[in-house]
């Protein structure tokens, strides 16, 4: 076998040196260059085709990881021994909780175990009692960059025992402690939650969470240095009192550094009451903690954080109702009238003259319960009203709202109401614990008919308290309209004709709320209720799923077969406060979007008129 002389080999040029590598350099080379090329432009947020997306490497570990530290204090365990009491109560639910949502859990019992990390979180429950040396390694994870979880009154005393205040508190959690919410026969015993939030990801706006009645000291939290708060304790009814407006439950924010905080006002011994409810509240806060942007169907059209309906039932002293209705003209809202069809027939000039700018719906023939009534006598009595209204009704217009005389229905009602084609329902409080319409879904009717649940004080509510004062009444409806717009819900404002004389404290009242109401038309949907039932049937067309992919996120909607869509806008959860997300689409052809910010940790994204299809968009950060 001959040799190369090693001098000719060194003459050679480079790329003969490599002789039959150099076709598999080149192209390895070039295949290196496009792969970076490709990971660069999806970080920026170019759309990728799908099989090579999957087929790239992760861009980073994804901010919704799996991964928890819970701190198991001794300090706190031996202040529990010490008082009677047993920490392990209140440490249960959270390892039953992360087990049964598969996270990984990392169980801390000393300062040195708290290594720290950006991006990770770390649990603190109910740790009463801390020494000196476990708020250090808790302050360094947090300094460093980690999310703390705050449960009830963590590091009110120290390793002796003593009181330290709420300091601690304010200061890990941004969440100011305004005392302990006073215990009484009629206290707030419901933890009711804003919707749309970054906590609050998966339940609705408004719902009401039992805590029961044997647990610790609930506390009232406000929010400091631009957290936000994500729910208050409220009656059943949620009351929009001062003292309860006053009642944060739920604080959640970020600081300077970028690390994000929870405190949660309430014990893990609440957590058993409504565990299922209880659980997706715990989800979205860690979801919030890990920095996991998400993207959700928002309720309301054109980006509207809230929604309101203010309606009338027509009855005794029906001529009332026009005052109502020029009231409303005043600032160009279309309202609705629920006529006693047996009155309608009396006054059908009023009527006419409701008809032509407003809604007029059904209140039943006469004032008297369909409750457990038998279906014929249901049935006969729909079939009644119908014919009666339909003489006062001018000749090219129908209704087919609904609004039960007394709040008084059954399911039997509302099967009815749906096989003869009715459009919506307005009803008792009782009948959802949110603040949402929804669907009465009777089998084998669809979702034709739309339940509006009454989620404010009437009228009567108000007169009963006994003020007669015009201002003082018109706080109290300014009131509910603030804890609508932070709950993001659908406020039902009811009044009746009786109440309604012109002049009277009620009137005067409701005309200062109608004009409230028009200077919040940019957040506020002042709507009628066929229109909110009409929205809600359209929005259920439509489907959005999101997906966390690290520095960016994905979600496709979709809108099934039917009239294109006019208003639809999805609510963006933010993995860093106050940045704002660039959301283009994932394909050609994707309609263009707006993008507004809500606040520090939201944004909205709004679509013009969508057809029917499939659509996906990117979001970057």
């Amino acid at each position: 076998m001959s040799m190369e002389d090693p001098k000719e080999f060194e003459t050679r040029p480079g790329y003969r040196r490599m002789g039959i590598y150099l076709p598999a350099l080149i192209v390895g080379g070039l295949a290196m260059l496009a792969l970076v090329y490709l990971l660069a432009m999806r970080t920026l947020g170019w759309p990728v085709p799908d099989r090579l997306d999957t087929a790239l490497p992760p861009l980073v570990q994804s901010e919704g990881s799996r991964d928890v530290v819970l701190f198991v204090s001794p300090t706190t365990q031996r202040y529990f021994t010490g008082v009677g009491g047993n920490y392990e109560v209140l440490l249960s639910p959270w390892r039953k909780h992360l087990s049964a949502q598969r996270w990984r859990v990392t169980e801390a019992s000393t300062p040195e175990a708290l290594s720290t990390g950006e991006g990770r979180i770390l649990i603190v429950p109910s740790a009463v009692a801390l020494s000196p040396q476990e708020r250090s390694a808790i302050e360094a994870f947090k300094a460093d960059g980690g999310s703390v979880l705050l449960t009830w009154a963590s590091g009110t005393r120290d390793d002796a025992n003593q009181w330290t205040g709420w300091e601690w508190i304010e200061r890990m959690g941004q969440a100011r402690v305004n005392g302990e919410v006073a215990k009484a026969e009629d206290a707030p015993g419901f933890l009711v939650l804003d919707g749309e939030s970054p906590v609050n990801r998966q339940q609705g706006a408004g719902l009401r969470i039992w805590l029961g009645a044997n647990h610790e000291p609930l506390l009232r939290l406000m929010p400091i240095n631009d957290a936000q708060l994500a729910g208050r304790f409220m009656d059943w009814a949620r009351t929009p009192t001062p003292a309860e407006l006053a009642n944060g439950a739920i604080v959640y924010g970020e600081d300077e550094r970028g690390s994000r905080s929870v405190v949660l006002g309430f014990s893990e011994s609440t957590w058993e009451y409504q565990p299922h409810r209880i659980a997706p509240v715990i989800e979205d806060a860690l979801a919030f903690l890990g920095g996991r942007p998400d993207a959700m169907l928002a309720n309301w059209p054109e980006g509207h954080r809230a929604a309101q309906i203010v309606e009338m039932d027509t009855e005794d002293q029906f001529r009332n109702a026009l005052h109502l209705a020029s009231l409303m003209d005043n600032i160009g809202y279309r309202g609705t009238f629920y006529v006693l069809t047996s009155m309608g027939m009396e006054f059908p000039d009023v009527v006419k003259t409701l008809a032509r700018s407003h809604e007029v719906a059904f209140h039943g023939e006469v004032h008297t319960s369909f409750k457990d009534l038998p279906e014929a006598t249901q049935r006969r009595r729909l079939e009644t009203m119908q014919a009666q209204l339909a003489t006062a009704l001018p000749s090219d217009q129908t209704t087919m709202g609904f609004r039960a005389p007394t709040e008084g229905y059954d399911a039997t009602t509302e099967r009815l109401l749906a096989e003869k084609g009715f459009t919506h329902h307005l009803a008792d409080p009782h009948r959802s614990d949110a603040r949402l319409p929804l669907f009465a879904a009777e089998e084998g009717v669809g979702k034709q008919l739309v339940v509006l649940p009454r989620t404010q004080r009437d009228d009567i509510n108000l007169l009963s308290e006994g003020t007669t004062d015009a201002v003082v009444l018109a706080q109290r409806l300014g009131d509910e309209l603030a804890l609508a717009e932070s709950q993001g819900a659908l406020g039902i404002l009811s009044v009746h004709t009786q109440n309604f004389a012109p002049g009277s404290p009620l009137a005067s009242a409701v005309s200062i709320y109608l004009h409230q109401l028009a200077s919040r038309r940019e957040t506020v949907w002042l709507a009628s209720a066929d229109e909110v039932a009409k929205w809600w049937r359209d929005r259920d067309r439509v489907r959005v799923v999101s997906r966390d992919l690290g520095l960016r996120a994905e979600f496709d909607l979709s809108v099934t077969p039917g009239e294109p869509l006019d208003g639809v806008s999805v609510v963006v959860m933010l993995p860093r406060k106050n940045v704002l997300p660039t959301v283009r689409g994932a394909k050609t052809g994707m309609p263009p979007v707006e993008v507004t910010p809500i606040d520090p940790y939201r944004a909205s994204v709004r679509f013009g008129e969508l057809p029917a299809g499939n659509y996906h968009y990117q979001i970057t950060f």
